[in-house]
């Protein structure tokens, strides 16, 4: 029913060329489908060279995932941030046009890690913010045939968005080509019943990453897989399932994805074991 997809930060941060070079016949030698495709700094890449490694190895481009470290934020910034921002945000939307990937996805709305208290007004004005700020991005992107997942993170990575129905919130009014990135991960944390929440979000998914509850392999942990893919069959998304870990060999991208201890005995351990429970629920 789905492709799976993987991550190659599973492995390796920054995903640049040499990584994809040698992590790309890998994940396809394993028996994936599709391969995630984060953009840290735009440039670490070439989408050109990037599509014809993937068609090489018979793997489609499932989606390009958005980075916003400090200083990416739509909200509560400076002009000249937001600004440069979703300029980074369009350079997105080239490159997942150019790989043919149908989405870009992530916490577009500010850089991870940065919370703050808002009152019921303040989130209503800050939510006001991001639809104006994006609106274009999405209108950019809807006139290239791509979607844009937003992404809820968990309550220690962000404070504008950590459920399914604070995210509807934020995107109500922008066009259709925007919808909802769903992260199991932050589900786990943040959602009373992540499967309740998965339903209510319904035609909105546009993008679907994985992982165990500890960041882990799917399966080597206690979320209720066979539920959740069967809750997923529901909502009419047919784009892949995209295995999502983060290397602890990167300094900075663990810290920022709190990876304190390796999460299986080896990545290649890690996506083997995801992908094989995966495949042994959907076939």
């Amino acid at each position: 029913m789905y492709e799976i997809g993987v991550n190659p930060w599973v492995w390796a941060s920054p995903v640049d060329d040499a990584a994809l070079a040698e992590l790309v016949p890998r994940i396809a030698r394993f028996g994936f489908d599709a391969v995630e495709l984060p953009i840290e700094q735009p440039g670490d890449w070439d989408p050109s060279r990037t599509r014809d490694l993937l068609a090489a190895h018979s793997l489609t481009a499932a989606g390009v995932c958005a980075v916003t470290p400090p200083g990416r934020d739509l909200v509560n910034a400076a002009p000249a941030v937001v600004e440069a921002t979703a300029a980074y945000l369009r350079g997105c939307v080239d490159a997942a046009v150019a790989v043919g990937a149908p989405t870009v996805g992530g916490p577009v709305y500010a850089s991870v890690g940065r919370t703050w208290r808002m009152t019921v007004p303040e989130r209503a004005a800050c939510y006001a913010d991001f639809r104006r700020a994006l609106a274009p991005v999405a209108d950019h992107a809807g006139e290239q045939g791509v979607s844009i997942g937003v992404e809820a993170l968990n309550r220690y990575e962000t404070s504008v968005v950590n459920t399914i129905e604070q995210t509807l919130d934020l995107i109500d009014g922008l066009p259709p080509n925007v919808g909802l990135m769903i992260d199991t991960y932050h589900m786990n944390i943040e959602e009373a019943d992540p499967y309740a929440a998965l339903a209510v979000a319904g035609p909105h998914v546009k993008h679907v990453q994985v992982s165990g509850t500890n960041r882990g392999a799917p399966g080597a942990d206690h979320l209720d897989w066979p539920r959740f893919l069967a809750v997923l069959a529901t909502t009419g998304y047919r784009g892949a399932v995209c295995i999502e870990s983060f290397t602890p060999d990167n300094e900075t991208i663990a810290t920022a994805a709190s990876i304190w201890r390796p999460l299986a005995p080896s990545p290649d351990r890690l996506a083997l074991d995801g992908l094989a429970h995966l495949r042994g629920i959907l076939g």
